[in-house]
């Protein structure tokens, strides 16, 4: 099942206000179907979006499980649509893909209900991630803290790598044991979920919500986990077109604003090694409310 939220005609005022609404709602939410997975996805190039749906196709579906997938058009920030998208399906289990990732592994989603229904304080699922938020406010710049793996299509960095045409990278980054891995980032090229959570919109833009989102639901007493990989779940394959020198440098500037206003927000959770988050959130009962459980079942 297909579905697609058009935002572009929404006034500025009603998406502030909806916002808003979204982040100060508390207590327990709607109820979730079990038997759903919905992919959930923000467009703006539908090419890409297109090959992002064959891949989505081709997986394998858990027996007794239906899947859909939504497309928002013409989102503000990350946080905006994706919380519109949250609201519009009842599916409990929904994964947060990136338009330009494509998930090469067929096996990925019997895997994923495996890992939440055992898993019951799981929250979110990531494929790569890091245990320390490191100093600069952006996650992935210590790799002595990140774990997880991927498929890539890029330039190599510094010379003569970076002046070569894009080519596809196995991005490798620590190993470790067991199903997941807690930690207190997971990159949004994937993220999946098992309870609903309101999207905050602390930085805004499309930019470090990742960030905020994986810090939200420690805060809420879940946890936040990169799955082991044993075949590589996602090829993450950028843009079509190369970004102009003058783009490159605007995202760049933006990046160092967005990490300021990161550090100024969360400056507690910079440097804390994950066992100590989640050691000190463990007792929030948030999560209760959105799973509807009366108590651990673990």
């Amino acid at each position: 099942m297909y579905g697609t939220i058009d935002l572009r005609n929404t006034p500025p005022t009603e998406r502030a206000v909806a916002l808003r609404n979204a982040e100060s709602t508390k207590g327990p939410r709607r109820p979730l179907n079990s038997r759903a997975i919905a992919f959930l996805t923000l467009v703006s190039d539908e090419t890409q979006y297109d090959t992002c749906l064959r891949y989505l196709d081709a997986l394998q579906i858990p027996s007794g499980y239906t899947v859909e997938k939504i497309a928002v058009l013409g989102a503000v920030s990350m946080a905006e649509g994706y919380q519109h998208a949250m609201e519009a399906s009842t599916a409990r289990y929904k994964v947060y893909v990136h338009q330009d990732v494509y998930l090469v592994y067929e096996g990925l989603l019997p895997e994923l209900v495996r890992f939440f229904r055992t898993y019951p304080r799981l929250g979110m699922v990531g494929v790569v991630g890091t245990t320390r938020m490191p100093a600069k406010g952006l996650w992935w710049v210590n790799k002595g803290h990140c774990y997880g793996r991927l498929w890539e299509y890029r330039r190599e960095t510094g010379l003569p790598g970076s002046i070569l045409r894009r080519r596809l990278h196995f991005s490798r980054f620590r190993s470790f044991a067991g199903d997941y891995l807690p930690v207190v980032a997971a990159d949004g090229l994937f993220m999946a979920t098992q309870y609903d959570l309101p999207w905050k919109n602390s930085l805004g833009g499309f930019l470090l919500y990742d960030q905020v989102q994986a810090l939200e639901f420690i805060k809420a007493g879940l946890e936040v986990g990169i799955a082991r990989q044993e075949a590589v779940w996602c090829l993450h394959w950028g843009q079509l077109q190369e970004c102009a020198r003058d783009q490159q440098k605007h995202r760049d500037v933006e990046l160092r604003r967005k990490a300021a206003e990161f550090r100024r927000l969360y400056g507690a959770f910079i440097g804390v090694p994950a066992r100590k988050l989640y050691a000190q959130y463990r007792g929030a009962a948030v999560w209760r409310g959105l799973s509807g459980e009366s108590k651990l079942d673990y």
